[in-house]
């Protein structure tokens, strides 16, 4: 029996990665009731060739949606969640994958814990390229290895939580109205902020289930939105938290106790310059340190050697005098011996010439 959740999957003209993410759903454990593909502006007959492939056995009913022109990541979003009917939701990028037991281990969650409003489960960051027609991983490493919860508290200081791994129920999508179509990003971050502040949401701990695939130096349509569009996320985390203070303090008017927040964040920032400041001095007179001991021992190593020379050079100077006097001596012999054998030629042949008695 398939679990009462819909996928819902935004792609555009990436049918490599999208064929991916349709094999990951298709390889559920539990299969979910609901698969709605939210085509934004790519090639119609491309999206459907991909999931004639799995429609059969992916969901019990396949919804799609084809946009002649993009409508944006929030608006396709939006589209997708209202296009289904299932009790929960999960929005998968068509660039991200699944462990098989996802749906089954997060359907049995929320039906332990009905006072939650959503569950995520353990994330794996998967360093990959794309090279032609094939994808190659490069490594993967546990993506907030510390988390043990998903909180108010955390989320307020950064999106620790992506969408891969978080699944809603649809009761707690439309109390806040869903995704805010005006953020072309970290609309998935405002939305759980929104959640967050009244609901709890559940942790699933453990082994990773979901895999959020990163290419890192990949800007053409297969990048990831996190470096592909890195510059409109920081400005978004910007204007995200700048809005919300606004309206907070347009309903209680209290700009001395933001002003108060705000200074000890910037004594923390002052206290960090200084830090990193007398880190680099640190590390800039252990580096001199470093290079006048290394001096020292060059010096002393090319005294050592210039000792070692003058050495070599006595040494040599020895060897050529005992070279000498060995010939000098050896030279003096022959000339010894050269006379003594000479004496003796001559006194033999004066016995030769003197006549003997008888003759």
């Amino acid at each position: 029996m398939a679990v009462d959740v819909a996928v819902v999957v935004r792609t555009k003209d990436r049918p490599l990665l999208l064929a991916r993410a349709l094999g990951s759903i298709d390889a559920q454990t539990e299969r979910p009731r609901q698969l709605v593909v939210v085509n934004d502006g790519g090639d119609a007959a491309q999206v459907e060739r991909l999931l004639d492939a799995v429609r059969a056995t992916v969901a019990d009913e396949v919804v799609v949606v084809h946009h002649e022109q993009p409508v944006g990541r929030p608006r396709g979003m939006n589209v997708g969640v209202r296009a289904s009917s299932a009790a929960t939701f999960v929005f998968h990028d068509d660039d991200d994958s699944w462990d098989p037991r996802f749906l089954e281990r997060t359907a049995a969650h929320l039906a332990e814990h009905a006072h939650e409003a959503a569950v995520a489960t353990r994330t794996a960051v998967v360093w990959e390229r794309v090279e032609g027609d094939e994808v190659v991983e490069l490594e993967r490493e546990v993506y907030q290895a510390r988390t043990t919860a998903v909180t108010l508290t955390e989320t307020l200081y950064r999106n620790a939580t992506p969408p891969i791994c978080l699944v809603y129920r649809r009761s707690a999508y439309d109390a806040v109205d869903g995704y805010d179509d005006r953020l072309t990003a970290l609309a998935d971050w405002d939305l759980l902020l929104r959640v967050l502040r009244t609901s709890e949401v559940g942790f699933i701990d453990g082994e990773p289930l979901a895999f959020w695939h990163h290419r890192r130096d990949d800007t053409s349509a297969t990048g990831n939105s996190a470096y592909a569009d890195a510059d409109a996320h920081a400005a978004f985390n910007l204007g995200i938290r700048d809005d919300y203070l606004r309206r907070s303090m347009a309903s209680v008017d209290d700009l001395g106790a933001a002003l108060f927040v705000a200074d000890g964040f910037r004594r923390i920032d002052e206290k960090a310059d200084a830090a990193r400041a007398e880190a680099s001095r640190v590390a800039h007179e252990r580096t001199e340190a470093q290079r006048d001991h290394l001096e020292a021992v060059h010096a002393s190593l090319a005294a050592e050697l210039g000792r070692t020379r003058e050495a070599v050079e006595r040494m040599e100077h020895e060897l050529a005098a005992l070279r000498a006097q060995v010939a000098r001596g050896v030279s003096g012999t022959i000339r010894s011996v050269g006379g003594r054998v000479a004496r003796g030629l001559q006194t033999g042949a004066g016995r030769l010439r003197q006549p003997r008695s008888g003759d």
